[in-house]
């Protein structure tokens, strides 16, 4: 090898190295959330947070181009993940700073996205907002519930069941005659 093959091959490696892709390594973050209002206070959810640390952006969601986003989340015995977004596949997002999650927006509704509760007083659940630093390194996010449709009989049906038991007792005094 001559004096000049050296620093050229040096420069072609140089070279091959910066046009290589980063290696994709894979990060988790587990968090907990607890409800803190309403009949399922007190209640506990947990799940991680997982997407490739060579993303360079400060919001990851789904898809290899946006960070590789995965979402595990479990509540009252149920697992749910990323593809249960209502809004899936644009959400959930998640708020990186400086390669950590500080912000979560994951919404879980009763019909979408293959989302059923077994709980039926449940119609959704939110996790949305800071993601804060917790006991042992888990990550404390808040949890909201939206509570499930009640169906109220309208004035209507209550109307027409009174003129059914008005006209019951009107042909029954009427078959006594």
């Amino acid at each position: 090898m001559t004096s000049t093959s050296i620093p050229r091959a040096l420069g072609a490696l140089a070279l091959t190295a910066a046009l290589l892709p980063a290696q994709a390594a894979i990060v988790q973050f587990d968090f907990s959330s607890t409800v803190t209002s309403g009949p399922f206070s007190g209640q506990v959810g947990n799940g991680s947070i997982r997407f490739d640390d060579a993303f360079g952006g400060s919001l990851v969601s789904p898809g290899a181009g946006n960070g590789g986003l995965e979402i595990d989340f479990s509540f009252l015995g149920q697992t749910f993940h990323e593809s249960n977004d209502q809004d899936f596949p644009d959400f959930p997002l998640v708020t990186l700073f400086d390669g950590a999650p500080v912000g979560i927006d994951f919404v879980l509704a009763e019909g979408f996205s293959g989302v059923h509760f077994d709980d039926g007083r449940i119609g959704g659940i939110a996790l949305q907002g800071a993601l804060l630093p917790g006991d042992g390194g888990l990550l404390l996010a808040p949890i909201d519930i939206t509570p499930a449709l009640q169906t109220v009989p309208e004035p209507a049906s209550y109307a027409l069941v009174g003129l059914a038991l008005l006209g019951l007792a009107f042909s029954r005094r009427m078959a006594r005659r």
